[in-house]
């Protein structure tokens, strides 16, 4: 593990608040959850350059634009989500929200499926299974 140190000082030239303004993704918690798994899937090509970026030059401040192209594909995901599954994605975050304080996913598989099959009929992605994001892809 290497432990970066990033000292600013008044040389350093820090980005602008119009160039770190992005639109917010208004969810909470239990709605990041239960589509977790598929904005995942739908914005990994945008995610894997964002962490290319930044792992590669070390500086955060050289990856803006990769880290508004994922936040832009997020809010694209969930405004789909919104107009085609919204009853199937409030049923599963809700599950989600009393399942536990932990908010387990196992108590909602129902809702789980009834989402599932929404987003793959309608949007066409298809849940990935639980390992999928730890599997080494070569990029």
């Amino acid at each position: 593990y290497k432990r970066v140190t990033m000292v600013v000082t008044y040389e350093t030239q820090l980005p602008t608040y119009e160039e770190l303004t992005v639109p917010e993704i208004p969810l909470g918690t239990p709605y990041l959850r239960a589509g977790a798994f598929h904005v995942g899937k739908k914005c990994e090509v945008q995610n894997n350059e964002f962490m290319l970026c930044k792992e590669e030059t070390g500086d955060p401040r050289a990856c803006l634009k990769e880290g508004k192209d994922v936040t832009s594909c997020s809010l694209d995901f969930f405004k789909a989500v919104k107009k085609s599954c919204a009853t199937e994605f409030t049923s599963y975050a809700m599950c989600i929200e009393r399942s536990s304080k932990e908010m387990f996913y196992e108590p909602c598989r129902k809702t789980q499926a009834a989402f599932d099959a929404c987003v793959l009929e309608n949007m066409n992605i298809e849940r990935p299974h639980w390992g999928y994001f730890c599997l080494p892809k070569i990029h």
